[in-house]
């Protein structure tokens, strides 16, 4: 437990945690041959060594969903609909097709790595530095003889978590399945959750690579208003630029089955407030007066 923070609790039930990891239905199926236990949980922790190696696998998984929904999430035209410019109430069309699915499982995979990477900062230990000799030699030449001169000195190695200066969040959802995804599953009362979010994650990752896309527009003037924290100055605001999402229509103008009607949406997070296609008017107002 030294590689916890003081005061954190080992887990004392002895049976792995996880849900499904012995359901009533597997108890059942395995009447005639005995009670079906939960796996035994590696001591102190709220998991069984599959659902821990599990965990790993599933960080490791949204790795490679991640990159694929950044590639998903926006894809360009190579030409702009004019009747879209000339109906879209001060709206500018960028000329690209918009997967709202895929936007919103990355902003939830950000927050939650941004999350994990606030665990291991601030209660992972941080290995005492590496001190190590150095021997380096010169050659040099004396009367017509080369001369070896040996010299050494005492190298400290400092070691990180390798969060601190990773840029973009794949990587240090990267860096988190090579190097944390242990430490973070073994954590006391953490571990179980953690679990559970990292499934839910995969499960949404998945479902958003089989969705489609819509065409959007970026409303000028127009930033999101949504409150995402507090802070010693008030609240703070998202700011992030309005999209509205057209719906898709046939070949007679009619609204295609299956779509949500036209809105506007926050381009950071689309599950921030969303606006009725009302609402684009103020925008070109806004937009007149500017």
């Amino acid at each position: 437990m030294s590689k916890y923070p003081p005061g954190t609790e080992p887990t004392t039930d002895p049976y792995c945690q996880a849900l499904g990891c012995a359901t009533k239905s597997t108890a059942l199926a395995a009447r005639e041959i005995g009670p079906v236990m939960p796996r035994r949980a590696i001591q102190g922790t709220d998991l069984c060594s599959y659902h821990h190696e599990q965990f790993r696998r599933l960080l490791g998984d949204l790795v490679v969903i991640l990159g694929d929904l950044q590639d998903k999430a926006y894809a360009k035209t190579k030409t702009g609909d004019a009747a879209s410019d000339r109906n879209s109430a001060g709206a500018k069309d960028y000329g690209f097709s918009w997967n709202v699915k895929a936007v919103e499982v990355i902003a939830e995979v950000t927050e939650w790595v941004e999350y994990l990477v606030d665990i291991v900062t601030k209660y992972k230990p941080v290995p005492a530095p590496l001190i190590r000799p150095e021997v380096k030699h010169t050659a040099e030449w004396v009367d017509g003889v080369r001369v070896l001169r040996w010299s050494w000195r005492t190298v400290v190695v400092p070691y990180t978590h390798g969060l601190e200066r990773a840029k973009g969040v794949r990587l240090q959802l990267a860096i988190l399945w090579q190097h944390h995804a242990d430490w973070l599953s073994w954590y006391p009362t953490v571990g179980r959750s953690l679990l559970v979010d990292a499934f839910t994650h995969w499960h949404a990752g998945r479902a958003a690579m089989l969705s489609g896309s819509v065409k959007v527009l970026r409303l000028q003037n127009a930033k999101c208003q949504e409150i995402v924290g507090e802070s010693d100055l008030g609240p703070l605001v998202c700011g992030a630029p309005l999209y509205a999402t057209l719906q898709p229509r046939d070949a007679d103008d009619k609204p295609l089955p299956g779509f949500t009607s036209s809105k506007i949406i926050c381009s950071t997070n689309p599950r921030h407030v969303q606006l009725p296609r009302e609402r684009w008017r103020e925008f070109a107002d806004a937009a007149a007066r500017g």
